[in-house]
């Protein structure tokens, strides 16, 4: 085993975000994405079906923005924290993950993750542990759900939307800011 202060020696280079590591990766994801969208869009003119295998590369980069996103979300792609808010919000624009309400959602989920009673009370997970009611839960769900996804046209965009917005729900009934807790 090695000796504890060797090891926090060993990974003191790790602990700051190096900027042209940083500059690389949103390079590479966010011009990797455009590009193979870009071929995407070329390739439809030709064959539908030889775009549907550059679909799945660009989903590969659209993870990649993601994990920046999610990089920037613990403060850990840029050294401040005003450009990873920034680039993080750009990033959201991308993965149709609003950053200010996932970032407050995945710092809860940092502070509980080990703890079934503490998480119990948060967002979907929380509602389906049993930590809200159920039926304040159902009848706030159904009500966005129908406004959203038949009142706003609905579509793939609608249903983004629409578990963001469950999620949100989820937790101001548990915070009792509703009837229902």
């Amino acid at each position: 085993m090695s000796d504890p202060k060797n090891v926090l020696s060993g990974i003191a280079a790790f602990q700051h975000p190096i900027l042209k590591r940083s500059l690389g990766q949103l390079t590479t994801s966010f011009g990797g994405f455009l590009a193979t969208c870009a071929a995407m869009y070329l390739c439809l003119t030709i064959s539908l079906w030889m775009t549907l295998p550059l679909s799945v590369i660009a989903a590969g980069f659209l993870v990649r923005i993601f994990i920046i996103q999610h990089d920037c979300g613990h403060g850990a792609f840029f050294r401040s924290q005003r450009a990873n808010n920034i680039l993080g919000s750009l990033c959201s624009l991308m993965t149709l993950t609003p950053y200010a309400f996932w970032r407050r959602q995945h710092a809860r989920h940092h502070g509980s993750w080990n703890n079934l009673d503490r998480r119990a009370g948060s967002g979907l997970e929380g509602a389906l542990l049993g930590g809200a009611d159920g039926a304040a839960v159902a009848a706030e769900i159904g009500e966005h759900l129908a406004q959203l996804l038949f009142g706003a046209g609905g579509g793939e965009a609608g249903a983004i939307v629409a578990v963001e917005r469950v999620e949100l729900e989820l937790e101001r009934v548990h915070d009792g800011e509703l009837g229902g807790a």
